[in-house]
Parts: structure tokens; C-alpha cells; sequence
């Protein structure tokens, strides 16, 4: 996309909406792993994102660590030779530069392994629409976002974005997905479905430019349990791994739902939503090894769920107008 995957800023729909919490974080089935598995999985966070490793945003994010996770950090980092202080969890800038270096040194994760060619990506339906009219449309989209100032303007563009989004069109779903938890007009017009799905997308895909997907998922999942609709959250995800083979990897689909684990409700909502199609072989948690397997097992003898085709061929009609309408 010509228009670029990394453009909408955090602020674009106005930061000041967010009511987000970053101890949400360590509500959900995470919590019951123990304090040094909790802060072991934030440490790989940052290897998986070194970005976020700037200190004024390590400053922030350690003011929301509880105290024995910041305390379990420095631990860590003490054994490991990277820290010389007192694992006392005031984080202070010997702290941080030390996590700085360790992640440095540790370098990134590895990657799960690659898919093969066929299931490598996701893109819409060949013959629905010509990449220009995508192109064409997305940078009218985008800077109707950037200059929106009043919220009908912002619901406007909003809209229009997640006519994109729906299409199947990774830059505007990647918007969404990084404004849901902070901005309450994005979660106005789209619904916790469907950014559930978007963000699964954003996550599988992982498309260039694309920072923290992981920490992004895990707040917009956070403030759906905080605005008590959790409940939607498992079905979409059971329609999701149905309509994306990608999902349907075991090791894909076990790194993208321990994200699920930090947050409060989502293992409990994919377990529930289990259930109610009535799917063998569930595991005792929403997110376990047997939970998993058996939604691969289910996703590929039930197939397509046809909501994510449907949308995108709804979409596709939409844009094919909106795209003549400005060509007059």
C-alpha cells in the first residue's frame, strides 16, 4: 500500500479517551503463572518490540508494572549479570539501561516457523478490486483521519476505514486495532468482533511497519472486558481460525492465544463460545494445548464460516461506489 502501514499515530483519535490501564494486564489467567513467569513474558515483550524500549516510555510502562513484577525483572536481570543494584523493583535508569542491554544481547525471539507459500498470506479475494482503487481510496481515507478534529468528523472517517478494514485492507485494520483502547469514538463505530479479528490478521500477517501488535491486542482486549463485552470475543476468534488456515497452525495459533492469557475474560470467552458449538475435546481453559488443538480439529472439518467472506465482498461493493461517486 503506497500509503503506509505505520501512518496513524496513537493520538489520532484523541489519547485523552483512553481510560486504559496497563495493571489489566496481569487480571486475567496470566495472573496465576507466578510473578517470575509473568515478568519472564514482559522481558520477551521487549525483545519482540525493542522499540518500546525508549526510556520515557519504559518510565510509563514501569509506574504500571505491579511492584514484585518490577522487583522479578530485576532479579532476572541481576542474575544475568546485566544489573548491579538491589532488585528492590524501583526500575530506576541503572534498571531500565540494564533491560536495555539484556534485550540488546538476547536479541529478538525466534520466529515461528514459516507457513507454506499457499497459506502465507491473506489478502482479498483475487478479482474483488484493483489495488489502485485500494490505493486510491486509503490515502483519501487516511488524511481525512489525520485532519478530522470534531467527533462527527472522526466518525466519518472512522467509517470509512472500517469499510477498508472489512475489505481486508492491513493499514486500515491496523489503525483500528491501535485506537480501539483509546479512543471511545473508534469503539463507537467498531465493534469488539471485529477488531478481535482484525487484530488476529494484524498478528498472523505481520506486515512491515507494524510495532507492538502484541501489546496493542492485549489492551484492546483488556478494555473490551472493561466495557463487559468479553463474551463476543470467543466466537469471533472460532469464526476467525475457521476462515484463516494461518490461524490453524498449531505453533501460530499457540503463540497469538498466549496473548489472551494477559488479558481478563478472553480464555474464558473462547472457552465458553467452544462449548456452545458444541466442540469435542476441549481443554479445561480457552487457551490451553487441548483447547487448541481442538479448534484447529473443528476449524477444518466444519471449514469456511463465511462471515469474513461476506464482509469483504460487502465491502468491496461499497468501495466500488464510494470510488465512483469521487471519480465525478
Amino acid at each position: 500500500m503506497q500509503y503506509g502501514i505505520g501512518r496513524m499515530g496513537a493520538g489520532v483519535f484523541g489519547n485523552g479517551a483512553a481510560g486504559i490501564e496497563l495493571s489489566g494486564l496481569f487480571s486475567g489467567p496470566a495472573s496465576s503463572a507466578g510473578t517470575a513467569a509473568i515478568a519472564a513474558a514482559v522481558m520477551d515483550a521487549f525483545r519482540e518490540a525493542p522499540a518500546g524500549l525508549d526510556d520515557e516510555n519504559l518510565v510509563g510502562f514501569g509506574k504500571a508494572l505491579p511492584d514484585d513484577i518490577r522487583a522479578a525483572i530485576e532479579t532476572t536481570l541481576n542474575s544475568e549479570g546485566f544489573y548491579a543494584g538491589e532488585p528492590k523493583g524501583h526500575f530506576g535508569p541503572d534498571a531500565r539501561k540494564a533491560l536495555a542491554a539484556w534485550v540488546d544481547a538476547k536479541g529478538p525471539l525466534a520466529e515461528i516457523p514459516a507457513q507454506t507459500a499457499a497459506t502465507q498470506q491473506t489478502a482479498p479475494a483475487s478479482g474483488l478490486l484493483a489495488n489502485e482503487i485500494i490505493d486510491r481510496i486509503g490515502k483519501k481515507v487516511f488524511a481525512q483521519a489525520q485532519a478530522a478534529k470534531t467527533d462527527k468528523q472522526k466518525i466519518a472517517a472512522i467509517k470509512q476505514l472500517d469499510l477498508l478494514a472489512r475489505y481486508g485492507d492491513l493499514p486500515s485494520r491496523w489503525a483500528l486495532v491501535r485506537n480501539y483502547h483509546q479512543a471511545k469514538v473508534v469503539r463507537a463505530v467498531v465493534t469488539p468482533e471485529k477488531v478481535t479479528r482484525y487484530a488476529l490478521d494484524i498478528l498472523v500477517s505481520k506486515p512491515a511497519g507494524v510495532d507492538k501488535a502484541e501489546f496493542e491486542f492485549i489492551f484492546d482486549l483488556t478494555q473490551i472486558a472493561q466495557d463487559r463485552k468479553s463474551k463476543v470475543v470467543g466466537s469471533a476468534t472460532i469464526q476467525a481460525i475457521r476462515d484463516d488456515p494461518r490461524l490453524q497452525d498449531p505453533l501460530t495459533l499457540g503463540a497469538i492465544m498466549g496473548q489472551f492469557a494477559f488479558a481478563p475474560d478472553a480464555c474464558d470467552s473462547v472457552l465458553a463460545a467452544a462449548k456452545k458449538a458444541g466442540i469435542d475435546g476441549l481443554g479445561s481453559d480457552g487457551c490451553d494445548e487441548d483447547t487448541r488443538t481442538a479448534l484447529i480439529a473443528f476449524a477444518k472439518e466444519k471449514g469456511l464460516s463465511g462471515v469474513d467472506a461476506a464482509a469483504r465482498k460487502a465491502a468491496a461493493d461499497e468501495i466500488k461506489t464510494l470510488d465512483a461517486q469521487a471519480a465525478k
